[in-house]
């Protein structure tokens, strides 16, 4: 047993670190695979706001950097010479790096793809697909979605799920052992397990979401805003809350409101968050998001 460090639970994890950077090493060359042909180039004007926010998060909680150079990158550039504003990505020598997670290397890739709603992230990767753009609206709102999926990697949540599952299987083949054999093994481990793991674990990401964007001086508040906006989307939602593996988003704003407090006294404690916001939205600003289409962004 060990706890989640940002949140005191307790869990069950038989994946070690090493093993768990391994298998995202897999999932990571997966899903640029399966992607691939959607892929926008790393200097294109979206990748770089986007890598901008996933590096002020990283670099004010002390998470590691981005790559730089990789080969996908180079790949993705498509023989352009016209190279990427280094100075939007964060030097990983002006922070600690005598930890695991300072050291970790992240890979930042935007999927076009206007009918996907979504962000994903695994060990050293995290994927935006433009999607989900609309419904951030403007940076806090993508750095919201972009705390929480890191969130997920910090808590090492994919690990927990694997280990989970050794659990689950003994479980239920004793069940079935035991001439519980009328009894749906799929459907028993989808309710006593696979529900409350995954919603404990969005509410945990949650939490550490709004931890990480407010230390990175994005205001947490911009939390409760997408998720408002994503409740929006799922009208009916609450009353089968039980059958969805993601809490209902109405839910998490409730959540999200108690915790606005300590996110704010987080925010404050950064000195370097003073006068910071209205930069930072003065750049998203000028994305244009709201009223311009992502094919005219893309040309």
């Amino acid at each position: 047993l060990e706890q989640v460090p940002e949140t005191g639970r307790w869990r069950f994890m038989a994946i070690s670190p090493d093993t768990e950077e391994t298998i995202g090493e897999m999932l990571r060359d997966a899903i640029l695979k399966e992607h691939e042909k959607q892929i926008l180039p790393p200097n294109h004007i979206i990748s770089r706001h986007v890598r901008r926010i996933v590096a002020q998060i990283l670099s004010a909680s002390s998470l590691g950097h981005i790559r730089r150079g990789s080969a996908h990158d180079l790949a993705l550039s498509n023989g352009s010479s016209q190279p990427w504003d280094a100075n939007e990505l964060w030097d990983p020598d002006a922070q600690n790096q005598n930890t695991f997670e300072a050291q970790r290397e992240w890979e930042v890739v935007v999927v076009h793809d206007p009918k996907v709603i979504n962000a994903m992230a695994v060990p050293g990767l995290i994927v935006v697909f433009t999607g989900i753009l609309p419904l951030c609206r403007d940076e806090r709102g993508l750095s919201a979605v972009l705390a929480h999926e890191i969130g997920h990697v910090v808590a090492r949540h994919s690990a927990e799920r694997i280990s989970s599952e050794i659990i689950n299987l003994l479980f239920l083949f004793l069940l079935q052992f035991m001439s519980f054999g009328m009894f749906n093994i799929a459907s028993a481990q989808h309710f006593l397990f696979d529900l409350p793991n995954s919603r404990t674990q969005e509410y945990e990401a949650d939490k550490i979401g709004l931890s990480l964007m407010s230390r990175a001086c994005y205001d947490p508040k911009g939390a409760v805003e997408m998720f408002g906006r994503l409740a929006r989307l799922q009208p009916g939602r609450s009353d089968v809350d039980f059958f969805d593996t993601h809490p209902s988003s109405a839910k998490r704003v409730e959540e999200l409101s108690k915790l606005l407090p300590e996110a704010y006294a987080v925010l404050q404690e950064n000195p370097d968050c003073a006068g910071i916001q209205d930069r930072l939205m003065g750049a998203f600003r000028s994305l244009n998001v709201r009223n311009r289409s992502f094919d005219e962004m893309i040309d």
